[in-house]
């Protein structure tokens, strides 16, 4: 597996997205600010990842499902389960959180 900013990144590039636009994109005034966010040199803030994952056309679920250094959720099958909800239509969602509600009650 491969970390998330080397995934970010690639993910990115493969949309054909410079530096400027993704800057521009997250509401950052420098393209700087977007390679030391993708390298590594510096931290994401709340909420950054997320959106970052939204431009380069992946969910954060999906990408910690990818990223061997992205943990969202104690176990691999959560985030199975959290991939499977994001896919359904948004009207079968509460039936999907019913139905492990209630598996989880016994």
């Amino acid at each position: 597996m491969t970390g998330h900013r080397a995934i970010l990144k690639e993910l990115l590039q493969t949309e054909k997205l410079t530096l400027p636009a993704i800057a521009q994109k997250m509401g950052w005034e420098s393209p700087r600010s977007v390679a030391h966010k993708l390298a590594g040199r510096r931290d994401w803030k709340a909420g950054e990842l997320e959106k970052m994952c939204e431009i380069a056309g992946i969910t954060l679920i999906q990408l910690a499902q990818q990223a061997d250094d992205l943990v969202l959720a104690k176990h691999k099958e959560s985030l199975d389960a959290a991939a499977i909800v994001d896919r359904l239509p948004p009207e079968k969602r509460p039936l999907a959180l019913d139905m492990l509600k209630a598996i989880e009650g016994g």
